[in-house]
């Protein structure tokens, strides 16, 4: 069996980390039937909690456990509140099976069923056809106009906090669950503009389509006054995330990495990680020398960079003179400004290399070379 795993420990897990661990959640710690076994870490908020998959008396379950010092209990709380209002309410969720705490009520813990042969709907959305995904989307709208009819609102609606299995969606996340006046239209309205808002702006035709299908199930009259309404919220939610996404794109999250020097600042998306990515941030410069040169210019040098079985698109702006880097010195760099648009792009769903990682050679606040690294399109 896996070493129990310590507080410290547990808090101490990181975005990277996937190893397995063994939990004991009582007194007992000897007996089998009181240990959890991490098999694997599906999400990772350091230090505050951890959504994994295990074992628990020899059957599958898929574990939350809430970690952080001061607001554990809070969070647990919170997420037990939203999952026994789903149940209440008769709405299709994985069943909880257990919950409590342990290593001295510093812990908490809910212990959910596993649902086998099951995906997050964002993962089916993105692999599927048009025509699939517009099944999907009524799919899901039947599934929040339920919960509208029922008084249920998910206060964060994305296509992350649903699974798709054996043709039926489960309603994920409790901590966002909450009752709210069915008869409150506005309220509505603005929760099916926070689902519409995730997704490209090319897909804003299916609005009224799914609008319709949203009426129709819950008895409303459907007019043009409604579809102007939830257009104009669908715009104003989606902004709201642009911006929301922009800024993450440049402090360290879930999705990108931020290491931070007197002498260097490096940003990368945490997909790439790897040591090839890492050898490649180590040494640019020789890298940019000895790859295939696509531009040598007085401002930009361009090289397509090989780093083991990996192939990156290297920009490195170059710094020209002393003066021009005194111009550019407090400014936003070229490089982090190539970053911010290219993530851009990706946000609206125009296709573009992905954007893997930026480097500013630094002097303290002083920006000297910087590098903007993407993905090979051939």
């Amino acid at each position: 069996m896996t070493a129990l795993v310590t507080l410290d420990e547990l808090r101490n897990i990181n975005y990277q980390q996937k190893n397995n661990f063994s939990l004991s959640i009582s007194s007992s710690c000897s007996k089998p039937e009181n240990i959890f076994t991490c098999t694997n870490i599906t999400r990772c908020l350091p230090g505050k909690r951890i959504s994994c998959q295990g074992t628990w008396q020899g059957k599958p379950v898929f574990a939350k456990l809430f970690i952080a010092p001061k607001r554990a209990k809070t969070h647990w709380q919170r997420e037990l509140s939203g999952v026994e209002l789903l149940s209440n309410k008769n709405i299709c969720s994985p069943e909880l099976l257990y919950s409590g705490s342990t290593l001295n009520n510093k812990v908490y813990y809910i212990f959910f069923e596993f649902i086998n042969n099951s995906n997050p709907l964002q993962t089916i959305w993105d692999t599927s056809s048009a025509v699939r995904q517009n099944d999907l989307l009524h799919k899901l709208i039947d599934t929040i106009a339920e919960h509208h009819d029922k008084g249920v609102l998910q206060k964060d609606l994305h296509l992350n906090n649903f699974l798709l299995a054996n043709q039926k969606i489960y309603t994920l996340d409790g901590s966002d669950i909450t009752a709210f006046d069915k008869t409150d239209d506005n309220i509505a309205c603005k929760n099916l503009a926070q689902l519409f808002a995730q997704f490209h702006p090319v897909h804003d035709q299916h609005i009224s389509p799914a609008l319709d299908s949203y009426s129709h199930n819950r008895q409303w009259n459907s007019n043009p006054f409604c579809l102007n309404k939830l257009l104009t919220e669908t715009k104003k939610q989606r902004e709201k995330r642009k911006h929301d996404f922009i800024a993450k794109t440049q402090r360290e999250c879930s999705l990108f990495c931020v290491n931070k020097t007197w002498s260097q600042l490096t940003i990368y998306a945490r997909k790439y990680h790897s040591d090839d990515l890492s050898q490649l941030i180590a040494k640019p410069d020789d890298l940019i020398d000895s790859g295939q040169i696509l531009k040598r210019g007085n401002s930009t040098t361009v090289s397509i960079v090989t780093t083991g079985n990996k192939q990156w698109l290297v920009k490195r702006y170059n710094t020209k003179n002393w003066l021009y880097l005194l111009r550019r010195a407090f400014r936003r760099s070229k490089a982090l400004i190539s970053w911010k648009n290219t993530n851009l792009l990706k946000f609206y769903g125009i296709p573009t290399p992905e954007p893997v990682a930026i480097i500013e050679k630094r002097f303290g606040p002083f920006r000297k070379t910087t590098y903007f690294i993407s993905e090979v399109i051939l």
